[in-house]
């Protein structure tokens, strides 16, 4: 059977400790069970939880949705769970020699990578 069955709590840590959660997500994914969390402050849930409950549930949570945060830590702390992309840039170097015929021109591509979001 495929049913689902959805849990909605917004402003989760308004809920106070819920005792069994950070064991109870993983199995319920089992049997159809389907959370959408609403969290303001992942420090808030830290202090509710404990810093390593906090980061298991969020763990997982494997589909979240970042807004706009106040905070510089917790902005670059999405831009890391965002990722990251690749690009290749083009480089030119010239060269100039003595004579007219030393002078080149090299051309080349290098590897960057930068976060998909920044903190501005």
């Amino acid at each position: 059977r495929n049913r689902r069955v959805w849990i909605f709590a917004d402003e989760l840590p308004t809920l106070h400790k819920l005792p069994d959660l950070v064991e109870i997500l993983p199995e319920a994914r089992k049997f159809g069970g389907c959370y959408v969390f609403g969290i303001q402050s992942y420090a808030q849930l830290e202090d509710i939880y404990g810093v390593k409950p906090a980061a298991t549930l969020f763990d997982v949570m494997n589909t979240r949705a970042f807004f706009r945060s106040p905070s510089r830590e917790i902005a670059e702390f999405a831009a890391g769970e965002i990722g990251e992309k690749e690009i290749l840039k083009a480089s030119e170097q010239y060269s100039y020699g003595a004579d007219p015929v030393r002078d080149g021109v090299s051309t080349g591509k290098e590897k960057e990578r930068e976060t998909l979001v920044s903190y501005s």
